[in-house]
């Protein structure tokens, strides 16, 4: 597909990957293998956004907020549509798959970035472009997001991460 346009806000990359945010990854991969021409632009403001990815399209402006996410928009504006052709039956398997995604793989990839991680690459993605002392808050507001998120206390700390990590460890993604 030619290029018209399209520009994807997103976080930075690390650990060679062109982005190492949760939410953004699955949209750029949709995209490249979608075979459509983008513009990566790497977000320097609101680290903490939940509405990061975003996605800008002519007067289309997408957010992985919303509803559907990003993929959702793609959809919705027949930009593009990966599942389209699919019986479905097979689009039943993409959406558990997808579901597994969203679900276990991203609250282990949060757990190992903001909570597991020695903080280089969560400074080097999120952090950077902040000045002292709001990258030290914000830091700390998202670590303390992601324990709420995963239900992570004094109490069941180390129980709870070995949950994050065995349904990880279980889909075969990663090797301990």
């Amino acid at each position: 597909m030619a290029d018209r346009g399209l520009v994807l806000l997103l976080r930075g990359g690390a650990w060679g990957l062109p982005t190492a945010c949760p939410a953004c990854l699955p949209v750029y991969m949709y995209l490249k293998l979608a075979r459509v021409a983008f513009t990566p632009q790497y977000a320097t403001f609101q680290p903490d956004s939940d509405n990061l990815p975003v996605l800008e399209y002519g007067d289309v402006v997408g957010y992985g907020s919303d509803t559907g996410g990003i993929i959702g928009v793609l959809k919705r504006e027949r930009i593009c549509d990966l599942d389209e052709g699919l019986p479905d039956s097979a689009k039943a398997d993409v959406n558990a798959y997808t579901s597994i995604v969203n679900s276990w793989l991203a609250d282990a990839l949060l757990y190992e970035l903001w909570l597991k991680e020695n903080g280089a690459t969560v400074a080097e993605v999120y952090l950077s472009s902040l000045p002292w002392p709001i990258n030290k808050a914000i830091d700390w507001k998202q670590r303390r997001s992601v324990q709420v998120h995963l239900g992570i206390n004094t109490e069941n700390a180390s129980e709870r991460a070995a949950e994050v990590r065995r349904l990880f460890f279980f889909w075969g993604y990663i090797g301990e």
